[in-house]
């Protein structure tokens, strides 16, 4: 019986055989079925045979002809007698052609009787298929001012729809043409790459003129221009353009409703005493909602101070859109204390009284926030606040339209 050590040894000489088998066989028929390997044994064989009739024939081989110039980053290396041109007998002219060896000489080998015809191109397309796509663009952009097209997949188009959609009341509605539906996708694209210069989407078009894609949407609308953009280019085609305030109330199980006309109903089946209290919730934020986008919210705040003046300046991010507020000379502290406003807040001085602040705005919630912030990072922190009563306080609530 053979130890463990010699059907160990007799394992790995079995194993190594099969390999080399296995890598010796399929290497050479991969490298005879190439087209490359087969195309080079030919071009020798007939460059064989010219020789051989040329020698018989006492015909000298002909000097290599001038090269044609070669590109300036190409520098090929052909050897000398692959350039050298074999005779061909008379009357073989039609049998023989020449194909490329290594991809930078050609030689003349007889032809392959076998071998599949060249595909042809596909025509270019017709006058009449381009004046098709040209009528269903200007069908496309006569359906409404405003015309986004993109595609259902693509995340840029979906942000950009949602800001168009939903956070802003348009008169008329967007159109959306999505290109991956459409049957003229591709063509139309191209169309609009050559008008507007933009083949990416979205591209949002307004009276037939391009105001770019997501983020150039995204950055108006934070910047507060996107309204005013949309109307200027819209001019009397666009009726009405009005921000939207969206409030996400789908954790909280209450069931809406329009019996009638301005009337919202909220109900909840089964609601004990917490679930009828955000009944009430519900209705004040819809309330707020509603008074927002009609009359909107200010808020105004005034310096306190005993000794040391509070000096207030008030900068426009030109990225962001947002406001931001600097608070200096703070009881006479040398920190500059900067607080950054809510988007969709506007801060400004009164011109009226003095050492008041205004902030403005759609949103209760960013107003009051952005108050917040500023009172907060005011707050007098080591001392007794009973004596120490500097800072900025809100001294009147209010709307921006008074009933």
């Amino acid at each position: 019986m053979f130890s463990q050590r010699r059907i160990r040894l007799l394992l790995v000489a079995v194993v190594v055989l099969m390999v080399t088998i296995f890598y010796f066989s399929g290497d050479a028929g991969t490298i005879q079925n190439q087209r490359f390997y087969r195309s080079t044994v030919a071009a020798i064989d007939a460059h064989r045979e010219a020789k051989e009739a040329a020698s018989k024939q006492n015909v000298q081989p002909q000097k290599p002809a001038p090269s044609k110039p070669v590109e300036e980053n190409a520098k090929p290396v052909v050897e000398e007698a692959d350039r050298v041109k074999v005779a061909i007998p008379k009357g073989a002219s039609e049998e023989m052609e020449e194909i490329p060896i290594a991809g930078r000489t050609k030689m003349t080998v007889p032809k392959n009787k076998n071998q599949d015809p060249p595909k042809q191109e596909p025509a270019p397309a017709s006058s009449e298929d381009d004046s098709e796509v040209k009528n269903e663009l200007n069908a496309i952009l006569k359906r409404s001012p405003i015309v986004i097209f993109s595609k259902s997949y693509c995340p840029y188009s979906k942000r950009a729809k949602s800001i168009l959609l939903e956070k802003y009341k348009i008169v008329p509605a967007p159109h959306v043409v999505e290109l991956d539906q459409h049957a003229m996708g591709p063509q139309l694209q191209s169309l609009l790459a050559e008008n507007t210069g933009r083949r990416t989407v979205p591209n949002v078009l307004v009276n037939g003129k391009s105001i770019g894609g997501g983020d150039d949407v995204t950055a108006l609308d934070e910047k507060d221009e996107l309204a005013s953009t949309l109307k200027s280019l819209g001019g009397k085609w666009i009726q009405e353009v009005d921000r939207k305030l969206v409030k996400d109330l789908s954790h909280i199980a209450v069931t809406f409703g329009r019996p009638e006309k301005n009337v919202i109903s909220i109900e909840m089946h089964h609601g004990v005493r917490k679930g009828i209290a955000t009944l009430r919730t519900v209705r004040t934020l819809i309330n707020n909602l509603i008074i927002g986008v009609t009359r909107g919210f200010k808020y105004k705040m005034r310096y306190v101070y005993a000794h040391f003046p509070i000096n207030v300046n008030i900068e426009k991010n030109s990225e962001t859109g947002q406001y931001e507020v600097e608070i200096r000379n703070f009881l006479g502290e040398k920190i500059v204390r900067r607080v950054t406003a809510q988007s969709g807040v506007e801060v400004a001085t009164s011109t009226n009284v003095k050492d008041e602040l205004l902030l403005t705005g759609n949103s209760l919630e960013a107003v009051s926030q952005s108050a917040a912030d500023i009172q907060q990072i005011c707050r007098v922190r080591n001392k007794d606040i009973r004596k120490f009563l500097d800072g900025l306080y809100v001294s009147e609530r209010g709307n921006i339209v008074e009933e």
